[in-house]
């Protein structure tokens, strides 16, 4: 009991539906502490990766799998759960009541209460850090609190016109309260010190904990020549996607590129209709590609010439990172956190989203250009040694926690 006791336990507030946040807690269980997860969705799924994991939910809407164990974390007394359960009828009405985000603080406090955690990590702001804050504002004190912004966090939702009067208070009142912060971009470390962060921050830090990256030595050497995929993140439509436009530039330079095939992952489904209409008119298909676990994902990469995106705003994506690491030529609508890993020319080609003629050249200047890949393809192998190698950040992201345990220990 004494030892059990000792071992640092670790609350991480997250979707256990989301693969980066599978991917992050199985790499804080490898580091050894005691962690659970708290998920703040509107649901009890859990993305593959995540197992033999204590998951708190609000609602029972799946069954466990891979060893994890579901803990109902509702803000009702124990002895009402019972009777409420039984009451079919009710069901709808129920779930409905817990579903609000609003009672989730409460079910937050209530296993912070319960569970004692000495450690707290939040990942991504909309919702997980805002219901860890509100948790905050109803607690008379709160364990040590270290926020990860990821993506778009703070880039769309507290700079968008049409976001940032609903987010910015809370992305302020967040930032104001948590101790200790990291990002996935250079960008939020300084937009989180501008918004009124005073803790400490750790840096900069890839959101999905980086890869094994001796695993992929071999598949991306696949030479330039050998590699026939063009490999399209065909996401469209609210802030984080303009896949259309790139289904649309290839469409267009469809007799120059004609012996590549053309794969789309994560499309939505008016992608996925547009390339139905593509595919009959030009004779060729425009594949929209679903996997079954993330090393078929990674092979796909290894056969890409290139990989394109086309976003408004964007963190540090996992498509990009993913590309770099397995030797593709990655093609990226320009801005600022794309910008703190591409050098355009260099290790890959940025366009600027609305021009329509800049995404066909740089799409051209990417399949024929030889040279142009060989040093991307060097470059980015460098950058992903430096900043992306599983080992190193589980070994950072180790000393950042070990530091804060310390710090409350003192």
């Amino acid at each position: 009991m004494d030892a059990l006791k000792a071992k640092p336990r670790i609350l991480i507030v997250g979707d256990a539906a989301s693969v980066h946040t599978a991917r992050f807690c199985m790499m804080v269980k490898s580091i050894g502490y005691d962690f659970r997860l708290f998920s703040n969705a509107a649901n009890s799924y859990q993305d593959g990766l995540l197992h033999d994991t204590i998951v708190y939910c609000q609602i029972f809407t799946s069954v466990p799998h891979n060893g994890n164990t579901l803990v109902l974390a509702w803000p009702i007394p124990v002895s009402f759960r019972k009777p409420l359960m039984s009451a079919v009828g009710y069901w709808q009405r129920i779930t409905r009541y817990f579903y609000k985000r609003s009672r989730a603080k409460y079910a937050l406090r209530r296993t912070i209460n319960s569970w004692k955690p000495d450690l707290i990590i939040s990942l991504k702001m909309q919702d997980d850090g805002y219901v860890c804050d509100e948790a905050f504002n109803i607690m008379p004190t709160f364990p040590h609190w270290l926020h990860f912004t990821w993506g778009t966090d703070i880039e769309y939702f507290g700079r968008a016109p049409e976001q940032r009067h609903i987010h910015l208070p809370q992305i302020t009142s967040l930032l104001s309260h948590c101790h200790y912060h990291i990002a996935d971009t250079l960008r939020d470390i300084e937009a989180a010190k501008a918004l009124g962060f005073k803790g400490h921050s750790f840096g900069r830090q890839v959101a999905q904990g980086g890869f094994d990256l001796p695993a992929f030595v071999v598949p991306r050497a696949r030479p330039h020549y050998a590699r026939k995929v063009i490999l399209v993140k065909g996401r469209q439509g609210g802030h984080i996607g303009q896949g259309m436009r790139i289904i649309e530039a290839l469409h267009e330079l469809r007799d120059e590129l004609r012996e590549f095939d053309i794969k789309i992952i994560l499309a939505t489904p008016n992608v996925i209709e547009k390339c139905r209409e593509y595919s009959a008119a030009d004779g060729r298909l425009y594949e929209c590609c679903k996997f079954a676990d993330h090393d078929d994902l990674m092979a796909l990469f290894s056969q890409a010439r290139i990989t394109i995106s086309a976003t408004d705003v964007d963190g540090t994506p996992a498509f990009l990172l993913e590309s770099m690491a397995m030797g593709a030529l990655p093609v990226h609508s320009r801005m600022a956190s794309i910008e703190e890993w591409v050098e355009n020319g260099t290790n890959g080609l940025l366009f600027e989203v609305d021009d329509h003629t800049a995404l066909k050249a740089a799409i051209l200047r990417g399949v024929t250009g030889a040279p142009l890949f060989e040093r991307a393809r060097a470059r980015n192998w460098e950058l992903m040694q430096q900043y992306a190698d599983k080992k190193a950040i589980c070994q950072s992201t180790k000393t950042i926690i070990d530091s804060i345990l310390a710090a409350g220990q003192s």
